[in-house]
């Protein structure tokens, strides 16, 4: 059992737009995004809800790797002659260098998608190409749907209840709180009758 409630048009409008406008970005720099290594969804994912921590991550990768080629490692670093220092430096910021141009070409995009969206329903999907958006993903995480029939009985109850709850704001009842003993479910009918008493027959 599943039936749409409601959709939350307008929500689902603005982060539909914000979720294209990005992706276009993410696509035109995807060759630079992807450099020097291949993107992952789960890399994509950090990516997208922080630049900075993943850049941080990518950066010390970067440079692990640089370290390397020139037969060292990150332990031994700081024995090693100045100049290879400086050229092991000078070298990890040039293989990063794409990767900052990209989070300036998208950033101001980037941090408009929310964390449920990068998260929580599948929003993205990678290919050889770059990024699309898992549109019906993103359509019924913004719809509310009604999967069962204690849903559907609570929901048919509350209708009641405010059918009635209007009936009683005509007689001047504007909250129902001051007349019931929410701790019996029972009604303080003593208050109630003086509340209502100035009606004549």
């Amino acid at each position: 059992m599943k039936k749409v409630l409601y959709v939350k048009e307008e929500e689902l409008k603005e982060k539909m737009q914000d979720l294209r406008e990005y992706v276009a970005l993410i696509n035109e720099n995807w060759d630079k995004l992807n450099k020097p290594y291949r993107m992952t969804l789960e890399d994509f994912k950090n990516f997208t809800s922080s630049r900075q921590e993943f850049g941080e991550k990518l950066w010390r990768r970067i440079t692990d790797d640089v370290i390397a080629e020139y037969g060292s490692n990150r332990e031994n670093l700081p024995n090693l002659p100045n100049g290879v220092i400086d050229m092991i430096s000078y070298d990890s910021t040039k293989r990063k260098r794409p990767y900052d141009e990209v989070v300036k070409a998208v950033d101001s995009a980037a941090i408009k998608i929310n964390w449920w969206l990068i998260w929580d329903c599948d929003t993205f999907a990678l290919n050889d190409n770059g990024v699309s958006i898992n549109e019906q993903n993103v359509n019924d995480y913004f719809t509310v749907f009604v999967t069962n029939s204690k849903q559907e009985k609570g929901l048919k109850i509350f209708d009641n209840i405010i059918n009635e709850f209007k009936e009683l704001k005509k007689m001047g009842i504007t909250s129902i709180d001051d007349y019931i003993n929410f701790e019996d479910d029972t009604i303080f009918k003593e208050k109630l009758t003086n509340k209502l008493k100035d009606e004549k027959e």
